[in-house]
């Protein structure tokens, strides 16, 4: 990018044209994109006229300003806050709840409570290893093995 500034009467230096140019991988130009600045105006007053937006019903809007994006439906509905209805503009209502069975939270529930209940085992059996302690099952073939070998020596 090139860009060519003029001197401002009143904002210093202020961009008066440029230039951008890409590249093939040869370093040949592949394609080159000029722009004139024709008239330039500066903090000009905007009325609030002009941020109001008017959507048609059915329209998804998207509120990215939070963590995760809210997507909202435009609905020809009054605001009120008893049926939630998104306060935008009063043209925007929530989505419909999803159907039951749909949301993935059992399923992570599921998940959750299967590697809480792995962990608790494993800790167990370390503990018990840590121990010294031998599996239920491995004591009594041990024992009834011990035991055989006790009475074809005697």
């Amino acid at each position: 990018i090139r860009i060519q500034n003029v001197p401002h009467e009143t904002l210093g230096w202020v961009p008066d044209s440029w230039t951008v140019t890409r590249f093939n991988r040869s370093g040949d130009p592949r394609w080159v994109y000029a722009v004139k600045v024709s008239e330039l105006q500066l903090n000009q007053p905007l009325s609030d006229e002009l941020f109001e937006l008017e959507f048609p019903p059915g329209t998804l809007v998207t509120d990215g300003r939070g963590k995760r994006n809210d997507n909202w439906i435009v609905s020809n509905q009054p605001i009120s806050t008893a049926t939630g209805i998104y306060q935008s503009g009063n043209r925007t209502a929530p989505p419909p709840p999803a159907a039951a069975g749909s949301s993935g939270s059992f399923i992570m529930l599921l998940i959750a409570a299967g590697a809480t209940l792995l962990v608790l085992l494993l800790s167990a059996a370390s503990v018990r290893r840590s121990r010294g302690e031998v599996p239920t099952g491995r004591t009594s073939r041990v024992t009834h093995s011990a035991a055989a070998r006790y009475s074809a020596s005697a």
